[in-house]
């Protein structure tokens, strides 16, 4: 599915907040419900869009005793279903990067004991450090100032009941400049 710079726009901001009402993304983007609702409807039969969730405090959602495991295996079908395991992630060389729930020693040897697999490091999760989530998606946003393409992650201006997206911070500033004057 070929995606526009209004598709992107409504993205983003279901992605700041997926409860945000139609009438409330119309207004922010000056559109009409209808328009806003028929493109979050084709986003969401295209699969682009494929659910809307909450986001949680990672203690919350993880628990508080998380580990790093780096491991080696040729199956790593052998440990899926062990409850402790939060996220896997493939790395190159028959190695996989996991994210675990930890309790004791014993939840380790668990995953240590199944067959064919080599555990090459530990390490205890200390803190959650949150970076941006950009849009990573070939088709880019248009600075709602100059037109050109925004290639990083959108400075996002909200004005009177809008959202505007722009591609530099001189942007922003002549946007905002011009918008005194009126």
């Amino acid at each position: 599915m070929k995606l526009d710079d209004l598709d992107l726009k409504i993205i983003y901001l279901l992605r700041e907040d997926s409860r945000l009402r139609i009438s409330d993304i119309a207004k922010a983007l000056d559109l009409s419900r209808p328009t806003v609702y028929s493109r979050i409807k084709r986003l969401e039969e295209s699969g682009v869009i494929k659910g809307y969730t909450i986001k949680l405090d990672k203690k919350i959602e993880y628990g508080e005793n998380l580990v790093i495991l780096l491991i080696k295996t040729k199956d790593i079908s052998r440990i899926l279903d062990n409850e402790n395991i939060v996220e896997i992630y493939r790395l190159t060389s028959n190695r996989y990067f996991i994210i675990a729930n930890i309790n004791s020693v014993a939840d380790i040897k668990t995953i240590e004991e199944s067959e064919d697999v080599e555990i090459i490091e530990i390490m205890p999760v200390l803190e959650f450090i949150e970076g941006k989530k950009p849009l990573r998606i070939k088709v880019r946003f248009k600075c709602d100032y100059c037109g050109k393409e925004i290639l990083d992650e959108p400075l996002v201006y909200h004005h009177r009941g809008k959202v505007y997206f722009f591609c530099c911070k001189t942007c922003l500033r002549e946007f905002k400049k011009l918008i005194k004057e009126e």
